[in-house]
C-alpha cells in the first residue's frame, strides 16, 4: 500500500532571501519540500536529479539550479557516500543530526511560525485538533506554491497560446493544466516568449496545411522534449519570407 506524506516546507525556507535581496524562487521551495519528504526514511535523500526532474516535471538542468540555490542559502547539504551515492540533508534533517532532544520531550511551537517542524511521528500526542490544524496549514502552503500565490507567476501562458491559435487556426485553452505544465517546464529551462513564437513559426510554416502533420500543431508536440530542436530549426527562404509577411500583417493589418 502506497504511503501518503506531506511535503513540509519550514517558514525559514518560505522566507529565504539571498544577500542581494533576491528571494528564493517558489520552484526551489517546492523542490525542498519534495526532498524533505524523501528524507523521512533514512534521514537523507539519495534521489538523482533525473528522478527529481521526473517527479517535479521539469528538466535536470533546472533541478541542478534549484539545488545550487538551496545549498547557497545553507538550506540543504550534500555529501557523496563511500559507495559513490549522493546524499542530501535538508534543514530539518541537518538539525535532527545535532538535536539530542527526544521526540516526546521536544516542545511544541504553537505560534504558527513552524508548528512541530522536526516531528517525524504522524501521531500527535497533544490531541487531534492540533494535527488537523497542521495538516490544513501544510496543505495550504503547498497549494500556494504550486499556484504561484506565494510568488507571482509571470509566465505568459495566454500570449503563447493566443499566438499558437492565431498562427495555426486552433482553439487551445491557456488554462489547461497540461498545457501550462509544458510551458512552465520550458520556462524553467531558460526559454522565453520569443523562443516560443519562433518554435510556433517554424512548425506552422512546415506543417500547416499538411493533412498528416497539421494535427501535430498542438502544445504537447511543440512544447515537449523536442522544443529546443524545433527552436534551432532553420527555415527555408520561402518559409522565412512567409513568416515575415505574417508578422507584418499582424503588426499593420490590411494596407
Amino acid at each position: 500500500m502506497e504511503q501518503s506524506y506531506f511535503n513540509i516546507i519550514p517558514q525559514k525556507v518560505m522566507q529565504a532571501t539571498f544577500k542581494d535581496g533576491t528571494k528564493l524562487k517558489a520552484d526551489a521551495k517546492l523542490l525542498y519540500g519534495i526532498i524533505n519528504s524523501l528524507t523521512k526514511k533514512h534521514g537523507y535523500c539519495s534521489a538523482s536529479n533525473g528522478f527529481l526532474a521526473e517527479t517535479y516535471g521539469c528538466s535536470e538542468r533546472a533541478i541542478s539550479r534549484y539545488i545550487a540555490d538551496l545549498k547557497k542559502l545553507g538550506l540543504i547539504k550534500t555529501h557523496v557516500s563511500d559507495d559513490n551515492h549522493r546524499q542530501i540533508w535538508t534543514l530539518e534533517t541537518m538539525a535532527s543530526k545535532t538535536d539530542t532532544t527526544t521526540e516526546q520531550s521536544r516542545p511544541i511551537d504553537r505560534t504558527g511560525d513552524g508548528v512541530r517542524q522536526n516531528w517525524r511521528d504522524p501521531i500527535d500526542r497533544t490531541g487531534d485538533k492540533l494535527v488537523n490544524n497542521i495538516s490544513k496549514s501544510i496543505s495550504k502552503s503547498n497549494k500556494d506554491i504550486l499556484s504561484g500565490s506565494g510568488e507571482p507567476d509571470h509566465t505568459p501562458y495566454p500570449e503563447i497560446i493566443d499566438y499558437l491559435n492565431d498562427k495555426a487556426d486552433k482553439k487551445f485553452k491557456h488554462k489547461s493544466g497540461k498545457t501550462r505544465k509544458l510551458i512552465k517546464a520550458r520556462y524553467n529551462d531558460g526559454f522565453d516568449l520569443d523562443d516560443f513564437k519562433r518554435v510556433i513559426d517554424n512548425k506552422v510554416s512546415e506543417w500547416k496545411g499538411s493533412p498528416d502533420m497539421n494535427q501535430y500543431l498542438r502544445p504537447e508536440t511543440l512544447f515537449g522534449t523536442k522544443f529546443e530542436s524545433y527552436l534551432n530549426q532553420k527555415m527555408s527562404s520561402n518559409q522565412e519570407k512567409q513568416s515575415d509577411l505574417d508578422r507584418l500583417a499582424a503588426q499593420y493589418g490590411d494596407w
